[in-house]
């Protein structure tokens, strides 16, 4: 059921949610911003950095072009992504603050990460001492583990979809196109997606997967930032999906102190079952001297689900049209009604639009394509850090 045309803000305005949920003064609108700058680009579009006028405040701008992503059949991805960022309130995942729409694009206006991608980060800095790793390493198991109490799968973790903030390099999450919300209903899911040296077995092998995928890549990612190298680095694709398939790597003697051996020896564990639980992760004592959060990110874990269980409710936005930032033709606000009974404009799945209504599982299996074999197999979604401020682009 739309919402009537009354309860619309004003072309080109933002309504912010109050903490009551309802609505207060109009806020943000496109022209409202300048460009200084873009951040990268891709196939659907671009990421700028952008600033307010008024304010100074400096964010990211995504900015997508609604064609291709019809074209490529990923607006179920997109809406997941919108949705989800919407829904989530941490200070370890990048925070969605708006969005926007015209006629032929969407625009994601995101916080800035001033320190650019974990991976550029990496390709930087190589092996990483074990103070920074650990801190690193909280951070992103903090920000999975409340994606986990929503029962949220991430689904494609890796050191391009970790971003840096300030001088004490803080990580957050980001990129939640892949993810999923766990159901009574469905406690597992099927789709093929992720990013090859981060795949867990359960998925090469074609089984039902859950959370735990999450925390096989956690294991990876760790073992990277410690040996500047994935575990599984196969002279060819075979070779690698072999290694995985079998959990079958190395950890050399002396390569790193016993605490994140134990992580990363208890994460990449061929079983589901077998893994270490993130509660465990986050009470080890290797990763809670690094903890930078207020009261200890494991004690947090339970009290996401009860902050923020209940399902985002986000307000019809009608695509208005419009062809610069300075026309008043834009809309977009925060959650208002309910996402059930209204949805999202921009990713409106009627006939009318063009826009199709494909299951989680349905969602083309694009992201790990190979395209060429060497020392680190290249897949599509393994990007070069060109996209530093605000998520990478597809």
């Amino acid at each position: 059921m739309a919402r009537s045309e009354a309860s619309r803000p004003p072309d080109g305005q933002a309504l912010r949610a109050d903490s009551k949920g309802g609505n207060t003064l109009p806020n943000y609108t496109l022209s409202q911003f300048s460009v200084l700058g873009e951040l990268g680009a891709g196939a659907f579009g671009v990421v700028q950095k952008v600033v307010h006028q008024d304010t100074g405040h400096i964010f990211a701008m995504k900015i997508m072009d609604k064609e291709q992503v019809v074209q490529r059949g990923l607006q179920v991805q997109l809406k997941r992504e919108v949705l989800t960022q919407l829904k989530v309130k941490h200070i370890n995942l990048v925070r969605l603050h708006y969005y926007f729409e015209e006629e032929t694009r969407i625009y994601c206006l995101l916080e800035f990460a001033d320190r650019g991608q974990l991976f550029a980060y990496l390709r930087a800095e190589g092996i990483l001492p074990e103070p920074r790793a650990a801190s690193l390493f909280s951070d992103t198991a903090s920000g999975l583990a409340y994606l986990h109490s929503l029962r949220i799968v991430h689904r494609d973790l890796k050191p391009e979809n970790i971003l840096l903030f300030g001088e004490e390099l803080r990580a957050k999450l980001c990129d939640f196109g892949w993810c999923v919300e766990l159901t009574e209903k469905e406690a597992t899911r099927n789709t093929f997606c992720g990013t090859l040296e981060y795949i867990a077995p359960e998925m090469l092998m074609g089984d039902p997967h859950d959370d735990g995928i999450d925390l096989w890549a956690l294991g990876v990612l760790l073992f990277e930032m410690l040996l500047a190298r994935s575990p599984f680095a196969g002279r060819a694709k075979k070779e690698t999906i072999d290694d995985i398939c079998a959990a079958r790597f190395e950890l050399p003697p002396g390569s790193m102190s016993r605490g994140p051996e134990q992580l990363v020896r208890g994460l990449l564990a061929r079983e589901r079952v077998a893994r270490t639980p993130l509660r465990e992760v986050l009470r080890h004592p290797w990763v809670a001297a690094a903890d930078r959060s207020d009261s200890g990110a494991a004690t947090q874990i339970s009290e996401g689900r009860q902050l923020t269980s209940k399902v985002p409710e986000v307000s019809a936005s009608a695509s208005q049209g419009g062809t610069s930032c300075q026309q008043s033709a834009y809309v977009g606000w925060q959650p208002t009604t309910s996402a059930a009974e209204d949805g999202l404009a921009l990713l409106d799945t009627s006939a009318s639009s063009g826009l199709n209504t494909a299951s989680d599982d349905g969602v083309p299996f694009r992201v790990c394509e190979v395209v060429s074999d060497g020392p680190r197999p290249k897949v599509r979604s393994r990007r070069s850090p060109s996209s530093v401020g605000g998520g990478a682009i597809t």
